[in-house]
Parts: structure tokens; C-alpha cells; sequence
């Protein structure tokens, strides 16, 4: 057997392999770079070392994941699998009251977002769009690689739209609510009383992220003032659902007004189930282009 003719082999078990995990790398881009990191081999000896697997399940005959990632970390051919395993593990999750998409430049700076930050799933809120066409996402994420389910507006008020990437391997059997939170008093008993009904019907780990139209304490705002009960609501709710708010880096404030002074407090947020523990959690306020909040990032390791 030829070297050259070894090593397709081996980029076709990696195509396989893959896609047993749900991502999608049967492209000419990909089957290059898995080729180029192969030729980096010397000899056909060390090719040999790689295990190919008949069943193609990507675990073969090893007796869990952690074995069978070891062994593959021995391997010469480690780079290729870490870079893969890296798309399965590492998952940012993007937020962000956009303010409407109905500006050209709102949309783009969804996209860029998106693209700078490798996102995962987004979450957009106040989209102020009745009807959400492919056109649009396809705008947003910048490529037909993506599945998406929306809330209409009423109208020019609200709207809620929720992306996510195809061909990923996530958290099986995880639970995530795209939060857009009430914005009067009016609304606020119903808001808290609808996502907790979630919890009895849904019992899987849960991520919660949105706008949630509320802080937890004074410190979350610059200055004194705000709906104390909607506050205490707000933590009310995160104690009986045994949900952690997380640490935000980047700033203390996701959202500002436009007065003189500005008026700057934290709303947008992701909070988790204790069921996330294990991972490695870290949330950040990013730039704001030019709107009056800022996108907020979860990056799960």
C-alpha cells in the first residue's frame, strides 16, 4: 500500500469520525488540512501506529472516551484530533438586544460578532422584525450553516430570534430559554411566573441568556433607583431554580440610556443550572458598536 494512498485512508476515517459527532468536515478545505498535517509524518511506520477503527463510531473497542482520547493524544497525529476536539468542547453562546434589524449595519454587526467570536448559538433579542425569512439569517450568520427558530414582534415592539450552528455536537439533552424580560411593571408577575413553569415540565440542565430587564442588586446600576420588587423577584427566582449568575468580565454594565449623565446598569446575563458546574464557565460583556447594549458571551470549556 502507498504512503499517499495510507494517508487517504486516514483523512476518510477522519471524515467519518466526525460526522459520528456531528460535524460536518466532508469539504475540500478540510480534507486538505487533515492531508497536510499528515504528510508531516516521515515514515509509513508512524502512519501505522494510527488505529483506524472498522465500525467508524469513533470510540472502537476502548472502554470510555478518556481512554480512547489518551490514546490518540500518544499518537504523532494528536494536532488534527485536539483541533477537532476543540470544536466539541468549547462552545460560546452570544446575547444580544440588538435594538432592531431592520439597519443594514445592526445586521452586520450580528454577523461580525458571530464570525469574530466563533458563537455557537445566538440569541437576539429585540429584533423588531413580524416575519424572519432565510435571507435574513442567512445575512446574520453569514452562511446557509445554521437552523434558527424566531419569535415574531407586534409590530415595531419585540421579537425574538435564536441561532445555532449545524453539524456541532452539544450538551446532550441540555435545555436553553432565550430570555427577553418584561420592561413595565405591568408585565413583570407574568414574566417570572412563565419561566418558572418551564422548570416543571423541562428538568435538564438549563441555560437561561437574554435581556432580562432586571439587576439582582443595587450594584448592578450606577446610581440609586430601579423596581426593588422586580430586584427581589429576580433573585427569588435564581435561589428556588438553583441557577448560579456568573462572574462578568469586561465590565460591570450591559446597558446604558441615552442621558447626560447616562443612566448604566447590568440586564443582560447568562445563568446557569448546577448541572453546568463541571464546565468551565466564563462570561463577558463585549464592545458595544453603537447601540445601548452591549452582546454578552458565554464561552463553555
Amino acid at each position: 500500500m502507498s504512503h499517499e494512498y495510507e494517508i487517504q485512508i486516514i483523512v476518510d476515517f477522519h471524515v467519518s469520525f466526525n460526522k459520528q459527532l456531528g460535524i460536518n468536515c466532508d469539504d475540500p478545505v478540510s480534507r486538505l488540512v487533515f492531508k497536510d498535517l499528515l504528510m508531516r509524518l516521515k515514515t509509513s511506520e508512524e502512519i501505522d501506529n494510527f488505529v483506524l477503527h472498522e465500525d467508524l463510531d469513533g470510540f472502537g473497542d476502548f472502554d470510555s472516551d478518556e481512554e480512547f482520547v489518551e490514546i490518540l493524544l500518544e499518537d504523532q497525529i494528536r494536532w488534527i484530533l485536539l483541533g477537532l476536539l476543540r470544536y466539541v468542547v468549547d462552545l460560546k453562546l452570544m446575547s444580544w438586544n440588538i435594538r432592531g434589524l431592520n439597519d443594514d449595519l445592526n445586521v452586520q454587526a450580528v454577523r461580525n460578532a458571530i464570525r469574530k467570536n466563533r458563537v455557537f448559538l445566538c440569541t437576539i433579542q429585540e429584533s423588531k422584525m413580524e416575519c424572519v425569512s432565510d435571507s435574513i439569517v442567512r445575512s446574520l450568520w453569514g452562511s446557509n450553516n445554521c437552523e434558527y427558530a424566531y419569535l415574531p414582534s407586534i409590530r415595531r415592539s419585540g421579537g425574538i430570534i435564536f441561532l445555532w450552528n449545524v453539524g456541532e455536537l452539544v450538551m446532550e439533552e441540555s435545555l436553553f430559554t432565550s430570555i427577553y424580560g418584561a420592561s413595565d411593571a405591568s408585565g413583570y408577575a407574568q414574566f417570572w411566573q412563565e419561566i418558572t413553569y418551564i422548570r416543571t415540565i423541562m428538568h435538564e440542565p438549563w441555560c437561561l441568556g437574554g435581556d432580562w430587564n432586571a439587576i439582582l442588586s443595587q450594584s448592578e446600576r450606577n446610581r440609586a433607583g430601579g423596581n426593588t420588587n422586580n430586584r427581589r423577584r429576580f433573585r427569588n427566582f435564581l435561589n428556588a431554580q438553583n441557577l448560579m449568575d456568573l462572574p462578568m468580565a469586561g465590565g460591570r454594565f450591559t446597558w446604558k440610556n441615552s442621558q447626560n449623565p447616562s443612566l448604566l446598569s447590568r440586564l443582560d446575563r447568562f445563568v446557569v443550572s448546577a448541572d453546568w458546574e463541571d464546565l468551565s464557565l466564563l462570561q463577558s460583556r463585549m464592545k458595544r458598536p453603537t447601540f445601548d447594549h452591549a452582546p454578552v458571551l458565554l464561552s463553555c470549556n
